[in-house]
């Protein structure tokens, strides 16, 4: 886990006043995320969203990601990997997710 990594994964999270907030189904994800997260020296919290919801989320400070330039190599590679795990992919055709013309 890379902090580059988890500002691409924001791509796919909530930016609050003081804190990045990421949702998913799997809590084993968000597991992943707030240890590495920690491991980089930031604290990290998770928490269910409502009572009835398989929904997860993981919390954490702006201060993980003040000091982020993407300068090498590395940091693009570590970010686009966060990015792809947060949006899914890109299509293999340009027409996925147009509208038909009538």
């Amino acid at each position: 886990m890379t902090e580059a990594y988890l500002r691409g994964i924001l791509h796919d999270g909530t930016k609050r006043k003081t804190t990045y907030r990421i949702a998913q189904k799997s809590y084993e994800y968000i597991q992943f995320l707030a240890k590495g997260i920690r491991n980089l020296g930031f604290r990290a919290w998770i928490y269910q969203e409502g009572k009835n919801r398989d929904v997860y989320i993981v919390e954490f400070s702006h201060h993980v990601l003040r000091k982020l330039q993407l300068t090498s190599q590395q940091e693009k590679i570590d970010y686009i990997r966060g990015y792809f795990d947060a949006e899914g992919g890109i299509a293999k055709t340009n027409k996925v997710g147009t509208i038909p013309k009538r």
